[in-house]
């Protein structure tokens, strides 16, 4: 069955969970910048609201390590772990200023 964007989105607005063919096709669409901002942050927030599934973890899991690439030549210090740049609010800002969530456990900046 062929996907698509509509479809999903209204799925996930009625609540409902997405299948294991959705959930995949949204996320590669997703990853491999096919989706708008609204269309990504619409999935992102919708499956929030309603709760991801396992499934649907597993699905943008896949889909991320898909796309996935390895990194080398990195400045001394970065392949020491996370442990260590927890402590390291510019670390955090670099991430978060490149478009990716930063989890942190207390302040914006992990202080």
């Amino acid at each position: 069955m062929a996907e698509n964007m509509r479809d999903i989105l209204d799925t996930v607005a009625k609540g409902e969970d997405l299948n294991i063919d959705q959930a995949a096709f949204a996320f590669r669409e997703m990853f491999e910048g096919e989706l708008t901002p609204a269309q990504s942050g619409a999935l992102l927030m919708g499956l929030r609201a309603k709760g991801e599934t396992p499934m649907e973890l597993a699905a943008a899991a896949r889909a991320g390590l898909a796309r996935a690439r390895q990194v080398s030549n990195l400045p001394a210090g970065y392949h020491r772990g996370y442990r260590r740049h927890r402590r390291r609010p510019h670390a955090q800002l670099q991430l978060f200023h490149s478009g990716f969530v930063v989890p942190c456990r207390s302040g914006p900046y992990g202080d």
